[in-house]
């Protein structure tokens, strides 16, 4: 066995060792019943508005796109949006978001490094908001003041890297690299980044990302309180909100199945409501939104004729 193979191996021993202890967590001394009751439980109202903050959800983050990609068309970044988002329900990580790349050059013949900045830009400003989230809990749960330290030494780097992209800086260590086209594609990353970095695009972009994180919060409210009839306040229900989506994003399952529910099931019984209800719960709304997703890549699958092939890679002479 050859040494890659061997570390392969082990990462793949860890993952399912990982997944196999959360799937224990979360139904270690679960009652079938009181499980399956759960579900029944749910008022139709509340899932159907729980759907339209969803919508909602996917109709600001297709108008952002649109702004940072350069006015596309709503369209267009519907397409885009949705197409990655399924992606990233069977992909971790949020791999996924590298299709908007291909798919906008392929269907819309938009040029990559545009897109790759916009791409940047976008995922640079959820990070922040994903990072402010791991400070609120962290300064909620953890009394350590060196971990405390070590978050704002980190969020202060974040803010010196976004200065760095408005100086020359970056160029210069770009220049250093040995392969020209890499490194003419990376200037022109870099210039797209430098260019829609300006105060007026940062403002309207930051004001798209305040509304598509209050819609996922409105989803949260809805579904938990309405939906779920979870006894939370505002307060209690941002905690959950806040780490169940930190999880969210941790890159050991698809679409974060399993640690998703995990966080929920940890948060909800620290109030006191019963494992079999907030599994069920965090169950529910993933479901939810995998089928919202689902059927409108459904619906671009046919309408646009798809394949995955034409998200494996983008070809050689677009990086030109």
């Amino acid at each position: 066995m050859t040494k890659e193979k061997g570390i392969y191996l082990l990462k793949r021993v860890i993952q399912f060792s990982i997944i196999f202890l959360i799937l224990v967590y979360l139904f270690k001394r679960v009652d079938p019943h009181k499980f399956y009751v759960s579900f029944t439980q749910y008022s139709p109202w509340a899932l159907i508005a729980t759907i339209l903050s969803i919508l909602l959800s996917y109709a600001i983050l297709s108008l952002r796109w649109n702004y940072l990609a350069g006015n596309i068309g709503i369209i267009p970044s519907f397409e885009t949006v949705i197409v990655a988002d399924f992606l990233n329900l069977v992909l971790p990580a949020r791999i996924g978001d590298l299709t908007k790349v291909a798919y906008l050059k392929k269907y819309y013949n938009k040029d990559t490094h545009t897109t790759f900045s916009a791409l940047f830009i976008e995922r640079f400003l959820d990070i922040n908001v994903l990072f402010l989230f791991t400070i609120l809990v962290f300064f909620f749960y953890v009394r350590d003041d060196r971990v405390k330290l070590i978050l704002i030494i980190l969020f202060v780097i974040i803010v010196g890297f976004l200065v760095l992209l408005k100086t020359k800086i970056i160029k210069r260590v770009v220049y250093f690299l040995p392969y020209r086209r890499i490194r003419d594609y990376i200037i022109k990353i870099v210039d797209g980044i430098d260019q829609g970095l300006t105060f007026r695009v940062l403002s309207i972009s930051i004001m798209y990302t305040v509304l598509l994180w209050f819609s996922y919060f409105l989803k949260n409210i809805v579904f938990f309180r309405y939906g779920a009839h979870f006894p939370l306040n505002i307060y209690q229900i941002f905690l959950l909100f806040a780490v169940s989506t930190v999880s969210f994003t941790i890159p050991i399952t698809p679409g974060g199945m399993g640690t998703y529910q995990a966080s929920i099931v940890f948060i909800a019984t620290l109030y006191g409501i019963g494992k079999e209800e907030a599994l069920a719960a965090g169950i529910l709304l993933q479901l939810i939104q995998i089928l919202v997703t689902s059927s409108f890549f459904v619906i671009i699958f046919f309408r646009k004729g798809l394949s995955l092939l034409d998200f494996k890679n983008v070809k050689r002479e677009d990086l030109q």
